[in-house]
């Protein structure tokens, strides 16, 4: 991961990120495949008392302003690339002063479309951020991630609700989100030749990947 934090500035300048900042990294990943992982990129405050829906994000750009979608837990979607957009590379101004931001940017697995698919889905998806990963840090000579775990964020509605039901050969494993709608699910070897499905009580907003 990326943090990208501005340097202090007086309060009445806005925070602003340049368009290709945000760009390199869904160029990045047109390299792997689509179905297995996906962009992330997470706008907070450094100020506990601005939560991430308090955060606008906006791309001026000389055809007219392009509002941005920010979630409730601060990532940014629907980022529109095009080639007039990638050539102007227009800021994209926030409605926060410079320097009170922090920009993560990354990968997580996609999530599936259905509410149960098999454990060898979130295994491939791993296969393909490690591989990911390694091009990014230098190719095949680099010291490949170690992935223990994945973790499902659910909407807040599931906090302590939203489940993940395991069916393995020696029963089912059931896990429940905690407070913060966090689940995490420990990627076993002996699990992925098993190949269980993975069943959730709804469709997790986030799949991320716990490395070292």
């Amino acid at each position: 991961m990326l943090a990208i934090t501005a340097g202090a500035a007086p309060a009445t300048e806005k925070a602003t990120i340049p368009y290709d900042k945000l760009d390199e990294l869904w160029q990045k990943l047109a390299q792997a495949d689509a179905s297995k992982l996906v962009a992330s990129a997470q706008i907070l405050s450094k100020n506990p008392g601005v939560k991430p829906a308090q955060i606008k994000l906006v791309i001026r750009s000389a055809a007219g302003d392009i509002p941005l979608r920010v979630s409730a837990e601060g990532y940014i979607g629907d980022f529109p690339r095009t080639e007039e957009l990638r050539k102007e590379n227009p800021p994209i101004e926030a409605n926060q002063p410079k320097g009170s931001l922090r920009l993560t940017i990354g990968v997580e697995l996609a999530v599936p479309p259905t509410t149960t698919f098999s454990y060898a889905r979130l295994v491939d998806g791993i296969a393909e951020a490690i591989k990911f990963m390694k091009a990014q840090a230098g190719g095949p000579t680099a010291v490949e991630p170690t992935v223990q775990a994945v973790i499902f964020l659910f909407p807040k509605s599931g906090a302590r609700k939203a489940t993940i039901e395991v069916g393995t050969t020696s029963g089912q494993r059931l896990l429940t989100a905690d407070t913060a709608g966090q689940v995490k699910l420990l990627i076993k070897p002996t699990l992925a030749g098993e190949n269980p499905q993975v069943t959730v009580s709804e469709r997790p907003l986030h799949l991320f990947i716990d490395s070292e």
